[in-house]
């Protein structure tokens, strides 16, 4: 059978290897399933054997902690699950239709780009509420699902009690960091 054909399955999720949405230096993000339920998810397989470094690997435990403190926060992408094998982190969340970097290039009026912050800013109160800083904001890790903004990608955020032990560490999309 052609590989590009093949569904893997973790727990009572699927993907199919052909449904690719995303990619990181470590990460491949797939359109999947929930089997039990239908309902479509996206799914974020790490390869661990790509996590060369010991910052690597606390910067996804992290990530993993700050989602699920997030989780049922309004604006923030839903956690679903979080499984672990012995070669790959799954991160199981809501799958969205698109990002902001995407609606931004089509164009928005006067009255989308200010819904669109008002969601934004309410998103970044939740997690800034809660003592977390993102520290990788940008259009492409704002997602929109139905209209409704979701604030992803927490790779390489932290909690402010962590942000001096990390202060040596300079994280973030270059074109986005404060100069």
């Amino acid at each position: 059978m052609n590989n590009a054909y093949t569904r893997k399955k973790i727990e009572n999720y699927s993907y199919g290897l052909n449904d690719v949405i995303g990619k990181g230096y470590s990460s491949h993000v797939y359109r999947g399933r929930n089997d039990e339920n239908s309902q479509n998810v996206a799914i974020k397989v790490i390869d661990l054997k790509m996590l060369k470094n010991e910052i690597n690997r606390i910067l996804l435990d992290s990530e993993i902690e700050v989602l699920k403190e997030l989780k049922s926060q309004a604006h923030i992408l839903t956690l679903h699950d979080v499984f672990t094998t012995k070669n790959n982190t799954y991160i199981i969340s809501e799958l969205c239709d698109s990002d902001l970097s995407k609606k931004v290039k089509h164009g928005l009026s006067e009255e989308e780009a200010s819904a669109c912050m008002r969601q934004i800013i309410a998103g970044y109160l939740n997690f800034a509420r809660k003592d977390i800083i993102h520290r990788d904001l940008k259009p492409a890790n704002i997602l929109m699902s139905d209209g409704q903004i979701k604030i992803a990608d927490f790779g390489f955020a932290i909690k402010v009690c962590d942000a001096a032990k990390s202060s040596k560490y300079n994280v973030g999309s270059p074109l986005y960091m404060a100069p």
